[in-house]
């Protein structure tokens, strides 16, 4: 073969290599379209759960709790129900909680949204801060990158995780969705083809009953062993690390006040509620960052006419499971307190018209 047919056997072999990439990039990207905006079970599994468990219920709840899995485990809706049902009465709201894994204000706000869009209007919102979500770095924006945030976040969030070193997560997430959730894809689509065959009775909607409150506090769980002490520890050392030099101000920040600024236009109630967390997790926050996170907060509910209320030590460490998760005792222990004490009296407020903090000595009763 001549010098000049080498060449064009290169030109066409460079050519062949151009073309299968930009065709492997588009497939991504179109791809990653469908995921984001038709079939969102296979990027974020757990927000279209949450999402059918409140589509079968027949009322829909009043109050909605947005955060993460720190929510989730804390929160026990049947107790929260049935604390509420005794002091309120028959007439008592029923709630619901929204919680997702690393729920920070970014998830909170686009499950808010969606939620609105799907025709649900509660009359109040319990909305999870703390100083790790809530810190500048964005310490869980590269896990939204990967499950919930599309192309009309990309200009927020580009400069973000190049500023935390994590911007190939948005990479990731952006250009190769189809390669990075392969293995949710090929389970959804297993169980759609099976729903094709194999139909399911349509339910009828149905809310659970609100229980009988409970009496008294459980028992703590053993207690924990030393390996998982240790583990803990570790963690305690990374949260230091996310809150080292401590500032507010990063995209979750923005997001937490323009969820507020929309709750505050059509006349939803905010209840901001930072979480029972254990005393190595309070520990590795430190007074600094606990300051101006306190700060913030106090700044918010003047601005935005919400409240706050502080729970964090509200849980001994027996009930903890690791540093910032409880076990389903310590659920009922502190939902069993929370309904009654918090709840109960903020609804009053609400159904009242008079929630909104005007002063120091208001702000300071929900602390």
């Amino acid at each position: 073969m001549d010098r000049v047919g080498r060449k064009e056997n290169r030109r066409r072999g460079f050519r062949i290599v151009l073309w299968t990439m930009g065709l492997f990039v588009l497939a991504q990207v179109l791809g990653g379209l469908v995921l984001d905006y038709l079939w969102i079970r296979v990027r974020f599994p757990w927000q279209a759960d949450m999402y059918e468990i409140l589509q079968a219920r027949a009322r829909p709840p009043e109050i909605l709790l947005l955060g993460s899995s720190r929510f989730g485990c804390t929160w026990d809706c049947n107790i929260l129900d049935a604390g509420l049902r005794q002091a309120l009465g028959e007439q008592s709201p029923r709630t619901f909680n929204c919680a997702l894994p690393y729920g920070d204000p970014t998830v909170c706000e686009r499950v808010f949204d969606d939620l609105l869009r799907m025709g649900y209007r509660p009359k109040m919102v319990v909305v999870e801060v703390n100083p790790v979500s809530l810190a500048r770095r964005d310490n869980w924006l590269n896990q939204q990158a990967l499950r919930l945030l599309d192309w009309r976040d990309v200009p927020e969030a580009f400069l973000a995780l190049c500023r935390n070193g994590k911007i190939m997560y948005l990479v990731r997430g952006r250009l190769l969705p189809l390669y990075l959730h392969r293995y949710q894809l090929c389970k959804s689509a297993v169980a759609k083809l099976d729903a094709l065959f194999h139909p399911q009775p349509v339910r009828t909607p149905a809310d659970p009953p609100v229980q009988a409150p409970v009496q008294a506090d459980p028992e703590p769980p053993p207690p924990l062993a030393p390996a998982v002490l240790a583990q803990i520890k570790g963690s305690c050392d990374e949260v230091s690390r996310g809150v080292k030099n401590f500032q507010i101000g990063g995209v979750a920040s923005g997001r937490l006040e323009r969820l507020l600024d929309r709750c505050r236009s059509l006349g939803i109630a905010v209840l901001l509620v930072q979480p029972p967390v254990s005393s190595y997790y309070r520990q590795a926050i430190g007074a600094q960052a606990d300051g101006i996170f306190a700060e913030y907060i106090r700044m918010l509910a003047q601005r935005y006419g919400c409240r706050y209320c502080d729970w964090s030590d509200r849980l001994p460490d027996p009930y903890f499971k690791d540093e910032h998760h409880a076990y389903t005792q310590g659920g009922v222990y502190v939902s069993r307190r929370f309904g009654p004490e918090v709840l109960a009296p903020f609804w009053r407020d609400v159904i009242s018209g008079q929630w909104s903090v005007a002063s120091d000595q208001q702000e300071n009763q929900w602390r």
